[in-house]
């Protein structure tokens, strides 16, 4: 029974085979053999998680992103809410923003859904370690590329922004930000030369409609942005209602 203390497997390992030759235990006994078997699952499964996050952290490295997203998944399957939990949901995002970036230009959907779940992901990070820097600087960056690829600039410029505040020296999120930035000014001198045109041609009566229909279209952009943030906050809801049910199952498990 001391060895629990020391190495819960080995006291495991020790209860079971006595129980096996037949030895008779009482009540504190045999609870002692429940919280060793319970602590040894928990152990087999961080060591199998932290096991799996090595092999992830190799392929991202190497630029095997499925692979690497794959890995994070198991770490996450065995052990979803370990120590080191917050860390296997910051690495999958990782793998899915970097693969949503190398893929942009043959399959913007696709990249488009693996930039929701790389931010969903590091909001379930951050639920985990509210104050982890790595997921909320990963959870901006994704924003931002997702803003990008969608083609909203102004919200991308906000979300680099803020992870340039996080980390002052990334080059990738300087250039990025250049991009939007140069993004912006196009379109900016493209409505405006267009709108230069119009109005010349264009009776008193005839730029006030133009004014009034302008004004409806950027409503519709305000209220599409509005419904857009809605339902990526109703998808961040359910996924962290799933992970509740989950842990509440887990724990039911544990009883």
């Amino acid at each position: 029974l001391m060895n629990l203390n020391l190495d819960c497997e080995k006291a495991e390992t020790h209860l079971k085979a006595a129980k096996t030759r037949g030895a008779v235990f009482t009540s504190e006994e045999s609870e002692v053999l429940e919280r060793a078997s319970k602590a040894a699952h928990l152990a087999r499964s961080h060591r199998k998680a932290e096991l799996k996050k090595a092999e992830g952290n190799i392929s991202l490295r190497e630029g095997r992103y499925r692979e690497a997203e794959e890995c994070y998944s198991e770490a996450i399957e065995s052990c979803p809410r370990g120590a080191n939990a917050h860390i296997y949901f910051n690495n999958r995002a990782t793998a899915r923003c970097e693969f949503a970036r190398a893929n942009e230009t043959e399959d913007l959907d696709l990249a488009t859904e693996k930039l929701t779940m790389a931010i969903s992901d590091c909001a379930s990070s951050l639920e985990l370690s509210p104050h982890y820097p790595k997921a909320r600087f990963r959870q901006l960056f994704c924003m931002g590329s997702h803003s990008m690829l969608v083609d909203n600039f102004e919200e991308a410029q906000k979300n680099f922004k803020a992870a340039l505040d996080l980390d002052p020296t990334n080059a990738i999120v300087k250039k990025d930000l250049r991009r939007v930035m140069t993004s912006i000014d196009a379109v900016r001198a493209k409505e405006f030369a267009e709108k230069q045109r119009v109005e010349a041609s264009q009776t008193a009566a005839e730029r006030q409609e133009a004014r009034a229909r302008e004004a409806a279209v950027l409503e519709e952009k305000r209220m599409a942005e509005v419904e857009r943030r809605k339902e990526r906050q109703e998808a961040e809801e359910k996924a962290r209602q799933e992970r509740v049910k989950l842990k509440a199952q887990r724990e039911k498990e544990r009883v």
